[in-house]
C-alpha cells in the first residue's frame, strides 16, 4: 500500500485508487469560498508504476460583454480555454513513459484543502477517459479554427457562479472549476453530487461559490 500525498489517512495499491477534489487557490484553511478546483488521481497501474493524475479547467471571461445585472451579481460567463490532463491529453493511461506538462505540485503543502474518496481502478479510468475527450473535443476546435484562419467556437461554456446556479439572471449553464469538476467526480462514483452555495455545508471542504481563474 502507498500513501496519498494528499491525504495520509488513504493508502492506495493496483485495487484501491484515491482521487482527491483539491483547493489549489491561494490562502489557507478549509471551507474557503474562493480558490482554484483540481482533481488529483493516485494509483497503481498492473505493471505495477505509479499513476499520478491532474486535472483542471482553464477559462476566459468577459466583463465587458456583461449586463449590469451579470456584473453587479459577479456571474461573469465566457468559455472554458483548456482541460488540464497531467499526464497531457491523449497518453494512455497505461503508458508509463507519458510526458508531464511540467511537474506536480507538492499536494504535501497544509493549505491546500481537500477532500478525498477511494475508487476502483476501472471507475478512475472511466471519469479519466470523459475528461481526456472533452479536452480532445476542445483541442480539435482549438487546432481546426487556427487552420481555417477563423474564431474559435468553443464548445464548452464558463460561468464565475458555476452550473446552474444565478439562472434567474441569465446565466449561460457553464461551468466554473468546481462545478466541473463535481460533474467528473460523479463519473467515477465519488464526491458529494451536490453543488453547494454555503461552502461551509460542502462535504468537498473547499471554495463552491466561484472560481479564481489561472
Amino acid at each position: 500500500m502507498i500513501v496519498s500525498r494528499r491525504d495520509s489517512n488513504y493508502e492506495f495499491n493496483k485495487n484501491k485508487w484515491v482521487i482527491s477534489l483539491v483547493n489549489t487557490g491561494p490562502g489557507e484553511g478549509t471551507g474557503k469560498l474562493f480558490g482554484h478546483a483540481v482533481i488529483l488521481v493516485e494509483g497503481v497501474l498492473d505493471n505495477e508504476e505509479l499513476f499520478v493524475g491532474e486535472y483542471d479547467i482553464t477559462a476566459n471571461a468577459f466583463p465587458e460583454a456583461q449586463s449590469y445585472v451579470q456584473g453587479s451579481l459577479g456571474n461573469i460567463m465566457g468559455y472554458i480555454t483548456k482541460i488540464r490532463c497531467n499526464p497531457k491529453q491523449g497518453a494512455s493511461i497505461n503508458d508509463v513513459d507519458a510526458k508531464f506538462e511540467g511537474a506536480h505540485r507538492d499536494y504535501h503543502l497544509e493549505q491546500y484543502s481537500s477532500n478525498s474518496w477511494y475508487a476502483t481502478p476501472e471507475a478512475a479510468k472511466k471519469m479519466i477517459s470523459a475528461i481526456e475527450n472533452d479536452a480532445a473535443i476542445l483541442d480539435n476546435e482549438i487546432n481546426a479554427a487556427f487552420q481555417e484562419g477563423r474564431e474559435t467556437n468553443w464548445p464548452f461554456k464558463y460561468q464565475k457562479a458555476g452550473a446552474n446556479r444565478w439562472s434567474l439572471w441569465g446565466g449561460n449553464s457553464g461551468h466554473n472549476c468546481i462545478t466541473w469538476a463535481e460533474e467528473k467526480l460523479a463519473i467515477a462514483g465519488v464526491g458529494n453530487g451536490k453543488v453547494w452555495i454555503d461552502s461551509k455545508a460542502a462535504s468537498t471542504e473547499i471554495h463552491v461559490r466561484s472560481c479564481t481563474i489561472i
